[in-house]
């Protein structure tokens, strides 16, 4: 699991992207970062990728 730190943010303002069982997340959404990557994130595991914490820049 990969952490990046970002400041002014909390994980309620936070989604996951990337959707099991092929996940493939990313933050390309403007104005938001990635904050930390899982293979399971938020609930079912990926059998492939990763699923990726987006959090707004700050």
């Amino acid at each position: 699991m990969t952490t990046i730190v970002t400041r002014g943010s909390t994980l309620d303002d936070c989604i996951w992207t990337g959707t099991a069982p092929f996940c493939e997340g990313g933050c390309d959404m403007v104005g938001y970062v990635a904050r930390e990557t899982s293979s399971s994130g938020d609930g079912a595991t990926c059998w492939t990728g990763i699923k990726v914490l987006c959090c707004p820049a700050s």
